[in-house]
């Protein structure tokens, strides 16, 4: 295998370029996003391994720092990594997507984790150069408002509300609750907007869209993956069994995504012994 360096979007984005050593050019490529602020190589160099076999498997792939993160040139000039934005982000991601299409790799997949799923879900539906697949492991949310930064996604909590049902009927999490060492606040805001944001998608789908305004998340996110589906983008959708993620799949395509089915190229899937990855 070959990897280079290369810089980006006038040097706003650093990239390692990992290439088949036999036949580097026209290979399909995989677009690896980053997770949160987490440098290119990936927690664990996860992306460094995922290349590699990529690589021996005759594929191509670029491990992205979006500006403000790892070796991008921006990372020493932005203080707070927390605050970039995910709209941002996901507009370097699709840079990317161009760089490797301008290339000639035709066959552009993205693939991304946590916060990475999302970069790369936007950045498939805005740019029609992502045109081979969508691959996201434990997706946040199929849809965050304009202006959202990686610090507020702290704001989510971890764990979906079967995690938070099942520890509130453990003793030592309520004797660790009346000894003050544990909150219930991020317990009841989860349950909370769990319930708030299902009512909003189940009226949304009851009527059959005529609630789909910008103000309804679950009417955005179905639509999102029709067009998707549409373009014959093959999305799937990888979750471990406790994640967060699992709530708005739920929420937005029924328990285990099941309303994807009615989808040609779209799929989710829970991955026993999977943990979060970010």
């Amino acid at each position: 295998m070959v990897e280079t360096p290369v810089e980006l979007a006038d040097g706003r984005l650093f990239a390692m370029l990992c290439e088949p050593e036999n036949h580097p050019e026209r290979s399909p490529m995989v677009m690896i996003a980053n997770t949160a602020a987490t440098h290119h190589v990936g927690d664990g160099r996860f992306n460094v391994d995922l290349a590699r076999s990529l690589a021996r498997a005759g594929i191509a792939s670029m491990r992205v720092d979006a500006h403000g993160i790892g070796d991008s040139r921006g990372a020493g000039t932005v203080a707070n990594p927390s605050l970039l934005s995910y709209d941002q982000l996901a507009k370097d991601t699709s840079l990317a997507v161009d760089w490797a299409v301008e290339r000639s790799h035709p066959h552009v997949t993205v693939f991304g984790i946590c916060s990475g799923a999302y970069l790369d879900l936007r950045a498939a539906t805005k740019n029609p150069a992502v045109a081979a697949a969508l691959l996201v492991v434990n997706l946040q949310s199929f849809d965050f408002p304009e202006g959202f930064r990686m610090c507020d996604a702290a704001t989510i909590g971890a764990g979906s509300t079967s995690v938070h049902f099942r520890a509130m009927f453990r003793v030592r999490k309520w004797t660790q609750v009346l000894h003050g060492e544990v909150s219930l606040r991020p317990v009841l805001r989860t349950l909370t907007r769990y319930a708030v944001d299902t009512v909003a998608s189940k009226t949304s789908s009851l009527f059959g869209g005529a609630s789909s305004n910008s103000s309804n998340k679950g009417a955005r996110a179905r639509r999102r993956m029709k067009d998707l589906d549409a373009r014959g983008i093959r999305v799937r959708l990888l979750f471990s069994p406790l994640d967060h993620g699992l709530d708005e799949l739920r929420m937005h395509f029924g328990p285990g995504g099941k309303r994807l089915n009615k989808l040609s190229h779209t799929s989710a899937m829970i991955i026993p012994n999977m943990d979060h990855g970010c």
